[in-house]
C-alpha cells in the first residue's frame, strides 16, 4: 500500500466560494479508498469536500480544535481539498496526486 503523507496548510490557495455550482458527476467509481486525517486548528468548525473540476463529495465537519480521520472512494487520479468554513468562507487545497490506498493529512492553521 503506497502511503501518501501531505501536510497541507490552508494558507497555501484562498479562492472565493461564489462559485459553488452544481456537481459533475463522473461516468464511474474505481472504488478505491483513500484515508484523509484533517486536524482542524482554528476556532471555525469546517466542512471538508473531496473535490476536481467541479464535482464534489462532501467527506464531513470537523469542529474547532478537533482532528477527524474520513476514508472515502474517489474515481480520479488526484484531488483538491474544499475546506468550507461556518460563516467564514472558504480554501481550496493545491492539488494531489492519488495512488490506490494513500493516507493523507490536512492541517488547518
Amino acid at each position: 500500500m503506497a502511503i501518501n503523507h501531505a501536510a497541507i496548510a490552508c494558507l497555501i490557495l484562498l479562492a472565493a466560494c461564489g462559485g459553488r455550482g452544481q456537481s459533475i458527476r463522473p461516468n464511474s467509481f474505481d472504488g478505491q479508498d483513500y484515508r484523509l486525517e484533517v486536524s482542524n486548528q482554528n476556532f471555525y468548525l469546517a466542512t471538508i469536500y473531496a473535490y476536481r473540476d467541479g464535482y464534489r463529495r462532501r467527506l464531513g465537519d470537523v469542529d474547532a480544535n478537533r482532528t477527524r480521520a474520513f476514508t472515502f472512494a474517489w474515481p480520479f487520479h488526484e484531488v483538491r481539498f474544499q475546506i468550507d468554513f461556518l460563516a467564514a468562507g472558504c480554501i481550496f487545497s493545491e492539488v494531489l496526486p492519488l495512488v490506490h490506498g494513500d493516507r493523507l493529512t490536512v492541517m488547518i492553521e
